[in-house]
């Protein structure tokens, strides 16, 4: 139940922050993310790097809504370490931040190879 409860929490705040922020922002998401396309395997690779599932939920509806491109998502993807890196955390911290680059290097290369193949 605290899981769910967690997931529901992150994903409520997320779409929460985000319909704000379109709202009250006078130029539209999509077309500050199409300004800065070349960076968004980095935001993609950023966000993967939360952990739970909920930011990763929102970024795959940003896709879905066309806000986001495919490259990001892809490196959202690879970087994703989901509710796995919890218990990591308590018990070997070092190792959980150590895990982040482990998912965050392939996650720009493979977020950058698509960007490139996507041209």
């Amino acid at each position: 139940i605290s899981t769910t409860n967690r997931v529901t929490i992150w994903v409520i705040v997320a779409f929460a922050a985000y319909e704000l922020i379109a709202f009250n922002t006078p130029i539209p998401l999509e077309q500050t993310f199409a300004i800065t396309g070349p960076l968004m395997p980095i935001i993609g690779t950023l966000v993967g790097l939360f952990p739970s599932c909920g930011p990763q939920i929102v970024y795959t509806e940003l896709f879905l809504r066309g806000v986001v491109d495919l490259p990001g998502l892809v490196a959202n993807g690879v970087s994703n370490d989901g509710d796995a890196i919890f218990p990591m955390l308590a018990i070997a911290p070092r190792a959980a931040m150590l895990s982040f680059f482990y998912t965050a290097i392939p996650a720009i290369c493979s977020g950058y190879a698509v960007y490139w193949l996507t041209l």
